[in-house]
């Protein structure tokens, strides 16, 4: 075999091990786990869910089934989260706009709408401290919606109450992802 014949050889099993290397051991991120609190890679909700567990006073458990298949037995008010794993417009069946006329709290992350002029990341002071929030997208507020958090491009954060209960909105599905938490506490 001659020199050329051995390196060409050589070179097509390197190639071979760098492309099985690569699949073997790329990040698995998909649509289905982003959010999720089981889902413990940046995108995900799983620190966060422990450090709601730590807290006094406060239950919580996860729900991995069709809203219809909601317990009816829970007393309001209780706070559902939904996170979007992609940018969606958003919409609440019937069935959902009872639950949460009846006192009940929905919190939609990811909900879709116009990117604007905004830096893509911003820093805000709010009550609790200083937050960072990774978006160029804004909500223009409407009839009976209010600000939680928002710049002069527009809400990022806001509510609008319906009947007893509310809707929370959020332009990012990642508000309270692994990748924001504060490693200090989580």
């Amino acid at each position: 075999m001659t020199l050329a014949k051995r390196l060409r050889v050589w070179g097509a099993i390197a190639l071979f091990l760098v492309v099985a290397l690569t699949l073997l051991f790329a990040p698995n991120s998909n649509q289905q786990t982003q959010g999720s609190t089981y889902n413990r890679f940046p995108e995900g909700y799983g620190a966060w869910y422990e450090y709601v567990q730590e807290q006094p006073n406060v239950s919580i458990q996860r729900w991995r089934k069709p809203f219809d298949a909601f317990p009816e037995a829970a007393q309001p008010p209780t706070t559902l989260v939904r996170v979007y794993s992609r940018l969606l417009p958003f919409s609440t069946t019937t069935t959902e706009q009872n639950w949460i006329k009846a006192g009940n709290i929905l919190i939609a992350l990811g909900v879709e709408t116009p990117p604007t002029q905004a830096n893509f990341s911003n820093r805000y002071s709010i009550s609790l401290g200083l937050v960072r929030i990774d978006t160029r997208r804004r909500h223009m507020l409407q009839d009976q919606e209010k600000a939680i958090l928002e710049d002069e491009y527009g809400a990022i954060i806001w509510r609008k109450p319906v009947g007893e209960g509310q809707i929370i909105y959020s332009t990012t599905p990642y508000l309270a992802a692994n990748a924001y938490q504060d490693i200090g506490r989580c």
